[in-house]
């Protein structure tokens, strides 16, 4: 289990963390959440880049903030865009919100290897945003790591796919400070657009412990993500559903701020070790 060395620093992230979430709250579409990505990132002094989604008259485009000049990155990647009808507070701009905070941090770092953080669009529409980064600049990411639904449960939760070895050293420098979950797989998101490039990621979310017990009774959940009866019978179970796609829990009052802390001081930590686990190896 995480223990916070300072207090206040741990209230004032959550403090941070609410603030942002309910600005987006007032935004009433994709449009406005990501111009309000932009103003953050302006407002902090933040280099970014727009990368436009082809054929969507430059509607539609990923923001992508790069640090760093070597030549393979680390990604590290939330999708903004919300479904129609949808708040997005849990999906999916809890995780947005972490990592404008996290590139808050990046930029006082003096990181020798090359980190991209991406807010892709389109991910409810197809994963189109990830497909194009993922195939445009797979020649230069070594790993990606991908936030979704980052908002509400007690439990952090993660899958994987290439690279067995790598992540588990990975996750095994860490979870000695974090009580978090392994399982078999996720619902899509972005970090699929990457394992169809053949490229290593780990995807991360948040989930109530009755939703994990759920989960890890289903025999292959990898099939059964990918089955549409098979999925929403196990869906209608699921509490973290009722958080999404205009259902009964989709609003602000639900988001666990604290919890939330908890997604960004692992993903500190993953960024850290993946850090020094590659430096040992150049």
């Amino acid at each position: 289990m995480l223990i916070y060395k300072n207090k206040t620093m741990i209230t004032k992230l959550e403090n941070e963390l609410q603030s942002i979430m309910v600005d987006f709250s007032k935004t009433n579409n994709n449009a406005e959440r990501k111009q309000l990505i932009q103003e953050y990132l302006l407002a902090s002094g933040i280099r970014f880049v727009r990368q436009n989604i082809p054929n969507t008259g430059n509607k539609n485009y990923n923001i992508c903030v790069p640090f760093g000049k070597s030549r393979n990155k680390i990604v590290v990647g939330a999708h903004v865009d919300v479904v129609e009808g949808s708040s997005g507070m849990n999906d999916n701009l809890s995780s947005v919100a972490i990592l404008i905070v996290l590139l808050r941090e990046i930029v006082k770092w003096n990181t020798t290897h090359s980190i991209e953080v991406v807010f892709f669009d389109e991910e409810e529409r197809g994963r189109k945003g990830s497909k194009l980064y993922a195939l445009r600049e797979k020649d230069k990411v070594s790993f990606m790591i991908n936030l979704d639904v980052c908002g509400y449960g007690e439990k952090i939760v993660y899958t994987y796919n290439n690279e067995p070895v790598l992540i588990n050293e990975l996750v095994k420098k860490v979870e000695r400070n974090l009580e978090i979950v392994k399982l078999e797989a996720l619902p899509e998101s972005d970090d699929w657009s990457f394992n169809e490039q053949g490229l290593t990621s780990i995807s991360i979310a948040l989930l109530p412990q009755e939703d994990i017990d759920i989960l890890k009774k289903c025999i292959n959940l990898s099939e059964l993500f990918l089955n549409i009866e098979k999925r929403k019978k196990v869906f209608e179970e699921l509490t973290i559903v009722k958080t999404t796609h205009g259902n009964s829990l989709d609003n602000i009052q639900v988001i666990q701020y604290k919890n939330m802390c908890k997604v960004f001081e692992f993903l500190k930590m993953l960024l850290h070790e993946w850090e020094s686990i590659v430096s040992h190896t150049e």
